[in-house]
């Protein structure tokens, strides 16, 4: 036999109907419902009358809809003159129109007006479990009569786990967030390498999550509702990323860049998303599933925003700047919004504040800004011992290393791969312990470096590095002092 329950119902009850469906199925149970199971070219007529003589039990979604129903009472009227038994699963106390009441009268019915529906689900689909359990030759014997319904003594459903729904949907979520955002990030900074064990550190949370919504019971089957998880939980993995990007080391976003990707990519994605977990939020044995769902996007969107507070507040990466309208002279005494190796600080010098910048190897300074293509940086250094370079449009790409040492400078090209080549050099006189300025000017192909005013540097690149930020770099057993660093747009 192809089925075992024939669904009736009203097209205003389908979305009840089909939870019906769910859990007998999920039991193994095998339901017939139209249009469902109406075969493509099969008449439809022929279709129920065939399901109806196939079925050992009809079960009647009964609700105002289906008491108006005119295909129902059809379907009902054929089942009991087949002497097919008959359950009414009623969902609202109307009274029974006097076609329904003369076929529906005698039968068994269950009253699940007013009641949670998930347990009435589970309390039916132990019902028909009982029911199929009836010897072939009482299963289809006319009914007994009584003299009026009434509700049936039904064991008690199996109990849901809501704390595994929110503890399996926010690992869920988080994980994927997570996964989202290590990936982006390596694929723009080059990490892939470092970053994979973090990424299969997070797929085990990722099932974790799916296994806890699935123990849950929560009877997850709506349409919406996965690609609402994934839809949301990748955009803000995204837009996270894109942060993550801008506040690496090797960042090569623009402001303009940050913002056209999180206001046109970004939250369009993330409202999609938002939406479609609002819309395919699990109803069953949910009281109030759309302050649920809007509560849980709530909270999630406050998380994120206390995230990003803490990170811009706190965290080990300073915020992001218009690399356009950069500028320090370090007189607070500090170098906020640097990333300084060990071996730079902020020092006096006469009176003055100055970035400090020794040690035994190559030491660092990265100013936390953005990228740009066209731009003129310039800065007041003086050499104490050794060399520096000023690492410019800088990138994943490469930059344009310009060296400065007390006879020289030199204007070079480092590829990806760590490959040198050599563009330019002057000789002048630098020297030591002696201030000077630097002029760096990039338009297009064309970079030009200026000392104290003078064009030192005039080279033209056939094919010139993409936009990027900077960074200085003090060599091996030098000493530098750097002071009122500004970059603006050229």
């Amino acid at each position: 036999m192809a089925h075992a329950v024939f669904i009736s119902y009203s097209a205003n009850d389908t979305e009840v109907a089909e939870a019906i469906c769910s859990t007998l199925e999920s039991r193994g149970i095998k339901c017939w419902m139209a249009p469902r199971d109406v075969l493509p070219g099969q008449h439809w007529g022929e279709a129920i009358i065939d399901a109806i003589n196939e079925a050992q039990v009809v079960l009647v979604v009964f609700s105002p809809s289906a008491n108006a129903s005119t295909q129902v009472l059809r379907e009902v009227e054929r089942a009991a003159d087949k002497g097919v038994p008959i359950i009414s699963f009623r969902l609202e106390n109307v009274p029974l129109t006097k076609s329904l009441e003369y076929f529906l009268s005698g039968y068994q019915w269950f009253d699940a007006a007013g009641r949670p529906l998930e347990a009435c689900l589970e309390k039916l689909a132990d019902t028909i479990e009982r029911l199929l359990l009836l010897p072939e030759a009482r299963r289809y014997e006319e009914p007994k009569r009584r003299a009026a319904p009434g509700p049936i003594s039904l064991p008690a459903a199996r109990k849901q786990h809501p704390f595994l729904f929110w503890l399996g949907l926010l690992s869920f979520v988080g994980s994927l967030i997570s996964m989202i955002v290590i990936v982006f990030v390596a694929a723009e900074t080059g990490g892939q390498d470092a970053s994979a064990g973090a990424v299969l550190g997070t797929i085990p949370f990722v099932l974790l999550g799916i296994l806890f919504i699935w123990l849950s019971r929560r009877r997850i089957r709506h349409g919406w509702f996965w690609p609402g998880v994934l839809t949301l939980g990748c955009g803000i993995g995204l837009v996270f990323g894109w942060v993550g990007v801008c506040w690496h080391d090797h960042a090569s976003l623009t402001s303009a860049d940050l913002i056209g990707l999180t206001g046109f990519i970004g939250a369009p994605i993330i409202i999609g998303g938002a939406f479609c977990l609002w819309k395919g939020w699990p109803r069953i044995g949910v009281k109030r599933p759309r302050t649920e769902s809007s509560g849980f996007l709530s909270a999630l969107c406050l998380v994120c925003l206390g995230v990003s507070l803490i990170l811009v507040a706190t965290g080990p990466v300073p915020v992001v700047k218009d690399i356009l309208s950069f500028s320090d002279n370090f007189d607070d005494g500090n170098a906020d919004g640097w990333k300084l190796d060990p071996g730079w600080r902020v020092v006096r010098d006469n009176g003055n504040y100055v970035l400090d910048g020794q040690g035994q190897d190559f030491q660092r300074a990265w100013p936390s800004v953005t990228s740009a293509f066209d731009y003129a940086l310039e800065a007041d250094f003086l050499l104490v011992s050794g060399e520096f370079d000023i690492h410019i449009r800088n990138s994943t790409a490469g930059c344009y290393p310009v060296f400065l040492k007390s006879d020289n400078i030199v204007l070079d090209k480092e590829g990806a791969g760590g490959s040198y080549v050599n563009l330019a050099k002057a000789d002048l006189d630098i020297g030591f312990k002696r201030w000077h300025h630097v002029e760096v000017v990039l338009k297009g192909k064309n970079i030009r470096v200026y000392i104290d005013g003078n064009l030192d540097i005039d080279y033209s690149d056939a094919d010139p590095l993409k936009e990027g930020n900077f960074f200085l770099d003090c060599h091996p057993n030098s000493h530098i002092f750097v002071d009122n660093i500004s970059v603006r747009p050229y």
